[in-house]
């Protein structure tokens, strides 16, 4: 082992200990990432990696909303691949006395800035065909 010295020694390179080093570096600091093991080969190398803005309570929206647009910004930063898609999601309401909530959280949410609606019927099946029968 030789001997070095730094600036800011920051131990664990997982997601986050990554994402600190990467920005003091940016800077201008001279920054040491200590991992045991690879970059993300923990925790943050088994993450499915969601960035979810449905299910949040309201207050964490404003930074739901900005991660989404962080992560839009990434790989030009970058200048890499970070696999990073949107995709959507789908709550199924399995009982009828069930869509009310739903539809009532599709428009709170929508209030908050979200592009989201409410499906049945035939533009829920050809969103999802698959769904079980009786679902509509």
């Amino acid at each position: 082992m030789t001997n070095q010295t730094t600036e800011i020694a920051i131990v664990g390179g997982g997601v986050i200990g990554a994402s600190i080093a990467w920005q003091l570096a940016r800077r201008g600091a001279n920054v040491t990432l200590i991992e045991r093991d690879r970059l993300a080969a923990q925790a943050a190398g088994a993450s499915a990696g969601g960035v979810r803005q449905l299910g949040r309570d309201p207050r964490e929206m404003p930074l739901a909303i900005a991660s989404i647009a962080r992560w839009q910004t990434l790989e030009a930063e970058l200048e890499a691949n970070v696999e990073f898609r949107t995709g959507g999601q789908l709550r199924v309401a399995k009982r009828e006395q069930d869509a009310p909530l739903l539809r009532q959280q599709a428009a709170e949410h929508r209030a908050l800035g979200l592009d989201i609606r409410f499906v049945e019927g035939l533009e829920l099946r050809r969103i999802a065909p698959d769904l079980a029968p009786g679902i509509e």
